[in-house]
């Protein structure tokens, strides 16, 4: 499957998307290895890569022939600076099915770097600090709960990031059961009804509220907007 598209991207740069070829196998590899050391939210970790440039030119080679499938390559400045694959889930009665994988340098974006929440031991649905300090990641920020800001500059000259005083010390005046959340995790749709069905039911004083923008999640008095359950005023839980 061939595909070519020039786009102009944000800042005003031009960006070739365009399938990757075998020459291209060692740009492909080094973007691969790159992003993945910029996230542990891809399909796999950075360690379990263990193919070499030679493998990735024959995957390229695979894929360039391929009727139902196609990887493609984002190139800016001559260099490539994301990837993306469509890869077909089988045959028969699934396959009008495909996986989508996409990955991008995110200093491309004009990011001055990256941050995630986690805390001083691994907690639930938060990333391991373990791994974080692996990467490179430094503490930049404490909150009363414990939750820390974690983060990986690009540039030593940018101010490092740190809570809003909200966020820092969380906090509520209501009493009774408050949770904050979001669309983040999927079952929150689903069960948070639930759960004020069955406050309701058994006189239990409970008040959902359901964070839907950018602003509202950044003045949030909590640094955990996706599920964030508070009680007569002070922070429960993130579970």
């Amino acid at each position: 499957m061939q595909y070519e598209k020039s786009v102009l991207l944000k800042n005003n740069k031009e960006c070739c998307i365009r399938n990757a070829v075998g020459d291209d196998a060692q740009e492909v590899l080094n973007i691969f290895l790159l992003t993945h050391e910029q996230t542990d939210f891809l399909a796999s970790y950075r360690d379990e890569a263990t193919f070499d440039t030679a493998f990735e030119r024959q995957f390229l080679a695979d894929r360039e022939r391929a009727d139902r499938e196609v990887y493609l390559c984002a190139v800016v400045d001559g260099h490539i600076v994301g990837t993306a694959g469509v890869d077909s889930m089988g045959s028969n009665k699934i396959r009008h099915r495909a996986e989508l994988g996409v990955a991008v340098d995110s200093k491309i974006k004009g990011k001055k770097g990256l941050c995630i929440l986690s805390s001083k031991k691994k907690r639930p649905f938060l990333a391991d600090p373990k791994f974080l300090k692996h990467k490179g990641f430094t503490v930049c920020d404490e909150a009363d709960n414990g939750i820390q800001l974690w983060c990986l500059s690009f540039d030593e000259k940018t101010s490092l990031p740190k809570f809003k005083e909200g966020a820092k010390h969380p906090h509520i005046d209501e009493i009774g059961y408050v949770l904050y959340y979001t669309n983040q995790c999927p079952f929150n749709a689903k069960y948070v009804p639930v759960v004020e069905e069955i406050a309701k039911e058994k006189g239990i004083q409970f008040k959902a509220i359901h964070l839907q923008s950018k602003e509202q999640a950044q003045n949030a008095p909590t640094p955990i907007t996706t599920y964030a359950l508070f009680y007569n005023g002070e922070y429960l839980t993130n579970e």
